[in-house]
């Protein structure tokens, strides 16, 4: 792990974390099982129903296209849910992560009233 640290300095407790997660893979496997098998197909159903577009992805996030960047994404941060607005030349998209369905449900509950705010 030291030789692959980066640039960056990272802490102790991250760095026994780290190695905890790769001698115990079916942690993180299991995880990301579920994250691509369970929450991302939920989400995407989600805005294909409420008609928000979205650019999917196979990784752990997707970009979300909402019709008031500005406004969605403050609506999420008052809500305290963190999405990354994107810049230039993708500016009028948030970066999302997928996360577990109890936290995605509240993702859809809390974007459910900023479609109907």
């Amino acid at each position: 792990l030291q030789k692959i640290r980066g640039p960056y300095d990272v802490n102790v407790v991250a760095v026994l974390a780290a190695r905890e997660q790769l001698n115990n893979p079916e942690h993180w496997q299991k995880m990301v099982r579920h994250l691509m098998d369970e929450s991302k197909p939920a989400i995407e159903k989600y805005f294909d129903e409420k008609q928000v577009r979205y650019f999917s992805s196979k990784a752990n996030f997707m970009l979300v296209e909402p019709s008031d960047v500005q406004q969605a994404c403050k609506f999420l941060m008052e809500n305290k849910i963190l999405v990354r607005p994107m810049r230039p030349p993708i500016d009028h998209t948030f970066r999302m992560s997928l996360r577990t369905m109890p936290e995605m449900q509240r993702f859809m509950d809390v974007f459910t009233r900023y479609l109907n705010s």
